[in-house]
C-alpha cells in the first residue's frame, strides 16, 4: 500500500510540474471519467454481446439493471459526452460578456446539448431498464 501511496504522488509530481496545458489534462480526465461511468470497465472484464436479439429485432439495451450489453455501453458513453460537452459549452459562454447575443446563443446549445442527454439517459433507464415492453 506505501508504494501505491508513493507511487500516486510521483505522478502527481510529474504532472503538476509538466508543460502539458492544464485544459488537455483536464480534458483527458474528463473522458476517462465518462469511460468509467458508461461501463468501459465492466466491458473489458465481461466482454459482453454488442446486442441482444429478441422477437427477431436487434435491441441493444438489456431488460435488467444487472446486465449491460456492449452497444448500450457505447451509447451512454456517447450521451454522457454529449451531456459533458453542453455543460462545457454553458461554462464557457461566460467568456462572451461583452457580446450578450452570443453568450445567449451559447447558453441555449449548451442547455439544449445537457437536456437531450439527460432526457435520453433517463428514457433508456426508464424504458429499457425498468420497464422493458419489447
Amino acid at each position: 500500500m506505501a508504494t501505491l501511496s508513493r507511487t500516486i504522488r510521483k505522478a502527481y509530481w510529474r504532472m503538476s510540474i509538466s508543460k502539458m496545458p492544464k485544459t488537455i489534462i483536464a480534458y483527458a480526465l474528463i473522458l476517462i471519467v465518462i469511460f468509467l461511468l458508461g461501463g468501459g470497465i465492466y466491458d473489458i472484464v465481461t466482454m459482453p454481446p454488442p446486442y441482444w436479439v429478441y422477437g427477431g429485432t436487434i435491441n441493444f439495451f438489456y431488460p435488467s439493471l444487472g446486465f449491460q450489453l456492449l452497444g448500450e455501453s457505447v451509447i451512454v458513453m456517447i450521451l454522457y459526452a454529449i451531456g459533458t460537452a453542453g455543460l462545457l459549452i454553458i461554462y464557457h459562454s461566460i467568456r462572451y460578456v461583452n457580446n450578450p447575443r452570443q453568450a445567449a446563443i451559447a447558453l441555449f446549445i449548451g442547455l439544449t446539448f445537457f437536456l437531450i442527454a439527460f432526457i435520453l439517459i433517463e428514457s433508456i433507464i426508464y424504458n429499457y431498464k425498468m420497464y422493458f415492453y419489447g
